[in-house]
């Protein structure tokens, strides 16, 4: 608990460098991710332009924004991936009903999806800060901006105190540690607790999370996972703000001719009005005519036979050399290829004939997003705890535990995975593996089909080998019969029902379906003469 004296001593003390360094950092990372401030970001290329041309780079900058989605789009499968269970104490309700609505109509996983990663992005020592009512509770952001000062471990803050707000009196500073939420006024030198501002704590902690769990490299602070290509960026923006001006200044063609008589002046660059002469507006007073129109024609006097052929070089356009946009192009291309792999340590490779593109090696992709899974995992671990203890006063028997099956191949890839495998003889616990992954994969936002696959994989006698493979193997009876009308049976079945059905009650009446048509089978299977037998082979008696 923070007394006046302490407040005191941090408020003199002024913000700290590793909060100044952070809120440059942010706004660093701000412009490049989110697009914000990008023209005043740009800094002069000393020696190369001038104002004017710094002007123009400016203001025909494309952010960097575009770039960044990009790069995001893996991490999209953190918040789809398969696996991974939750855990509440018994007494849930009221939390449940919280976190299924965390605020902006988000449920607490979509709220970080679509809130908070952002932030992890790009204010990495910015905070995830409860605000609360008598009745209820809400996550907010506070940007290392608004923030004066702030104590932690790890994600979990032990104070905060906001940069102050001024008012004719003083100045107002908001400090909340795990008692109370005060409100100080200071004036020159004196600091005076508002008392009618300052409330409980009904967390009993200081309810803030960091946003960022990656310790900066000077140990100070928080950093974006980003951090790694923020230069590659910078390089990126630079060279692409030059390739605009290059583009847009420099990338159409000159328009060329000889001037022709003015048709409206002929010639004369003047005209008569009732003896008023000025200078004639269709030939700006040059008495020549070079304005280019689609129905305009220049008449050609037929050369004779010892005369000089003057088309097609009465006009034609100048052609700017495209090298430089080529190289330029180039180099971003090549930035790209860079922040990618520095950010996802491999690459894609595409397929010509299907135009699919897939990982060349999923290993880092995968280890790489477990980080990013394990950052957000922790987010909702904290923020779910802060809610218990605002609902029911405790945060015992909380386990959040997201998924780890990112299902990042494409289901082309995976099904061409399988049958390489199948074909290799590969053992059945991998091929059911792959058969789950690619269903996994194929129905990721179609939960009904998926489970209904996953019940079929289950369910399918012999699911690996074809018909004709296990009549192959000598495969007789009713082990034969399952297989060969596994679909006739599926089909027969009412739509959705397979989805709603236990799998041991499927079973069940898959086995029936089994044992009765055996029955049918064995009924109207042809009967055999015996005589017929004995004839064929030799032991028929003379009569």
């Amino acid at each position: 608990m923070l007394s006046i004296e302490d407040v005191k001593l941090i408020i003199k003390s002024g913000r700290p460098d590793w909060v100044i360094k952070a809120e440059k950092e942010a706004v660093k990372y701000n412009v490049h991710i989110n697009g914000e401030g990008v023209a005043d970001y740009l800094t002069p290329i000393e020696g190369w332009e001038n104002k004017q041309q710094e002007k123009a780079r400016r203001e025909l900058v494309t952010s960097n924004r575009f770039l960044f989605e990009n790069l995001f789009r893996p991490i999209d499968k953190v918040f789809s991936a398969t696996g991974g269970n939750n855990v509440y104490p018994r007494n849930k309700t009221k939390i449940l009903k919280a976190i299924s609505n965390i605020r902006h109509g988000y449920s607490i996983k979509k709220w970080i999806q679509n809130i908070q990663a952002n932030k992890y992005y790009t204010d990495a020592n910015g905070l995830v800060f409860f605000e609360w009512t008598k009745e209820t509770t809400y996550p907010t952001i506070k940007s290392i901006s608004s923030i004066f000062n702030y104590q932690s471990d790890g994600r979990e803050v032990q104070w905060v105190i906001f940069q102050p707000e001024t008012k004719t009196d003083g100045l107002y500073f908001r400090v909340v540690d795990e008692s109370f939420d005060y409100t100080y006024k200071q004036k020159n030198e004196d600091l005076v607790l508002i008392k009618k501002q300052t409330f409980k704590n009904p967390f009993g902690k200081c309810p803030a999370i960091v946003n960022s769990d990656i310790v900066h490299y000077d140990l100070d602070r928080k950093d974006s996972p980003f951090a790694p290509v923020i230069e590659l960026s910078d390089h990126y923006l630079r060279t692409g703000s030059i390739s605009n001006i290059a583009e847009n200044y420099h990338g159409y063609p000159i328009f060329w001719a000889y001037g022709h008589t003015c048709k409206r002046c002929h010639g004369e660059g003047s005209l008569n009005d009732n003896g008023e002469i000025y200078p004639c507006p269709s030939c700006d007073g040059t008495g020549t005519s070079f304005k280019k129109d689609v129905i305009d024609g220049i008449k050609v006097k037929v050369p004779d036979s010892d005369g000089v052929k003057l088309a097609p070089d009465l006009a034609g356009y100048v052609t700017p050399p495209v090298e430089s946009l080529e190289a330029l192009r180039k180099t971003l291309d090549e930035l790209w290829q860079q922040i990618h792999f520095t950010t996802w340590g491999t690459s894609y490779q595409r397929d010509q004939e299907t135009a699919t593109a897939t990982w060349i090696d999923a290993q880092p992709v995968n280890e790489r997003l477990s980080k990013f899974s394990e950052s957000f995992e922790d987010m909702e671990q904290k923020m779910t705890e802060l809610v218990a203890l605002f609902y029911i006063g405790s945060a015992n028997d909380i386990s959040i535990n997201w998924g780890k099956r990112f299902m990042i191949e494409s289901p082309d890839a995976i099904w061409a995975k399988y049958i390489d495998a199948k074909s290799k003889g590969a053992p059945k616990t991998a091929l059911d593996y792959l058969l789950n992954q690619f269903y996994q994969s194929e129905y990721a936002n179609d939960a009904e089909s998926l489970v209904t696959s996953i019940k079929r994989i289950k369910l399918e006698p012999f699911i690996h080998l074809t018909e004709k493979e296990v009549k192959d193997l000598g495969v007789t009876g009713k082990d034969l019969t399952a297989k060969l009308y596994f679909n006739e049976w599926i089909k027969n079945l009412e739509d959705g029902y397979v989805f709603v059905t236990d799998i041991k009650k499927l079973k069940a009446e898959f086995v029936k379906f089994i044992n009765e048509k055996q029955i049918e089978l064995d009924l109207n299977k042809p009967k055999i003469d015996n005589n017929l037998n004995n004839q064929k082979d030799g032991n028929t008696e003379e009569v």
